[in-house]
């Protein structure tokens, strides 16, 4: 098994808070990548022609990224946002790679990180979908490090890391959704759940973490507007005749327990679920009808 993990870097004002956390990724997954000395890893980057300069030696630089918002958009030109399809697109060629690590830049790792991905995947699950820890933004140095380890922080609702098989992506259906913008990890969890065979969303685990506590810090701008229509308009309608509840988090929870918890994650849409639940419904009156005409 060969993992490959990509991630799209880019240059930030020196005063960003961006800045300092691409930085803490960095370290975070170059410190895991070298304690994971029984994983066979590649460590990936693709990023825009000006961006190059800011990713470490340990990365392979895959090709550039060409196509951005702007270029759909006018209204899109004021940050330089790419596109996700084309980011994992990027990954098509790795023919060695059996499975792709993509995560967010903001998203920093454990140092164990990489053997429990293999140890997940070994024991039957064909996709993961791992949720962060939210941890203090109050750490301003790279020799903090032992200190964000140690920080449990709290859940996350949201989903920014994913582990999938490599060929997956032709079947993807991600439109023009951009990244760094609200619904791109909504996209790609229905992706993943929808064409892998045995997923598994790993949410309470302390096996990635971001710096700052907050769960809907996000502008309601003209991105999240364009994102928010390429998700409910192209993404979710091709997506959803290959979605199934069993595949979703909360699956195996009682009913009244799981309905409560889907409805608070503001990444899950409850008719989603209603929807699913009544799919269910049907099919065990069937399966009751049968049973009775069968005794």
């Amino acid at each position: 098994m060969k993992l490959a993990h990509l991630i799209n870097p880019a240059e930030f004002p020196s005063n960003s808070a961006l800045q300092f956390a691409q930085k803490v990724t960095f370290k975070c997954i170059v410190r895991a990548a070298n304690e994971a000395k029984e994983v066979k890893l590649e460590l990936l980057t693709t990023q825009f022609e000006e961006d190059e300069k800011v990713v470490p030696l340990h990365f392979r630089k895959l090709s550039n990224l060409r196509l951005h918002t702007g270029a759909i958009n006018s209204d899109l030109s004021k940050r330089k946002l790419p596109f996700l399809k084309e980011i994992l697109n990027k990954a098509k060629a790795l023919r060695e790679a059996d499975y792709l690590i993509y995560s967010n830049i903001d998203i920093a790792l454990m140092p164990y990180f990489y053997q429990e991905v293999q140890r997940q995947l070994e024991s039957g699950h064909d996709a993961l979908v791992i949720n962060r820890r939210r941890i203090s933004d109050t750490y301003s140095s790279l020799s903090e490090l032992p200190a964000m380890y140690a920080d449990i922080g709290y859940s996350h609702p949201g989903f920014d890391c994913f582990i999938f098989k490599r060929e997956l992506i032709d079947q993807f259906e991600l439109g023009n959704i951009c990244v760094g913008v609200p619904f791109s990890g909504v996209s790609l969890l229905h992706n993943v759940l929808a064409f892998s065979n045995n997923p598994k969303v790993i949410m309470d685990k302390h096996l990635t973490f971001h710096l700052g506590t907050d769960v809907l810090n996000f502008r309601r701008d003209e991105y999240y507007w364009h994102n928010r229509k390429e998700y409910f308009e192209k993404v979710k309608p091709k997506l959803q005749p290959y979605l199934e509840l069993k595949k979703f988090p909360y699956a195996d929870l009682p009913r009244f327990k799981r309905s409560v918890k889907w409805m608070l994650n503001p990444s899950l849409a409850t008719k989603d679920l209603v929807r699913f639940e009544l799919k269910n419904f049907k099919q065990r009156l069937k399966n009751w009808r049968w049973d009775i005409l069968q005794s």
